[in-house]
């Protein structure tokens, strides 16, 4: 599977996740934004030490994501909170619908519906992917959609 298909496939399956389930939703969402920055470096996926300089980039050059740079330190707040012990850091409010940046307050629906702008920019060449988006990225068993996944490697 390419980079360009898993992507997609994740995002596309994100869509149930943030209408049913917006706490989970912003986990993945969080993950996905460090995914759009890694698409604009020329480290390889699995770069240590660069997750927070990935999420900021895909913050300041995705035009889309730019308006959640009114909440400062979004890295660790959100991305860092969630992924660390599944819980916000204080300084952002989330909740299942729109955004008030103003007030620290992001909706998951809004969150998503950016990030999924985001994606678009990215395949359509509006930003310039430094990664091959159309490389083999990984090895599924039966289809994208299953449930069993085997071998999972990430290509440089």
């Amino acid at each position: 599977m390419t980079a360009r298909e898993h992507f997609t496939e994740i995002l596309n399956g994100m869509e149930n996740i943030v209408n049913n389930h917006p706490y989970h939703g912003f986990a993945l969402l969080a993950i996905f934004v460090e995914v759009l920055g890694k698409c604009l470096s020329g480290n390889d996926w699995q770069h240590r030490n660069h997750s927070k300089t990935d999420f900021n980039k895909a913050l300041t050059d995705y035009s889309s994501l730019q308006k959640y740079k009114v909440i400062p330190d979004l890295y660790h707040i959100l991305r860092c909170g969630i992924a660390h012990a599944l819980l916000v850091k204080p300084g952002v409010i989330l909740v299942p619908d729109k955004n008030d940046l103003p007030n620290n307050i992001i909706g998951c629906r809004d969150f998503y519906n950016d990030i999924c702008q985001a994606w678009e920019d990215l395949k359509s060449n509006k930003l310039t992917a430094l990664k091959d988006l159309d490389k083999e990225v990984m090895q599924v068993q039966d289809d994208v959609t299953g449930s069993t996944i085997n071998n999972i490697y990430i290509n440089n």
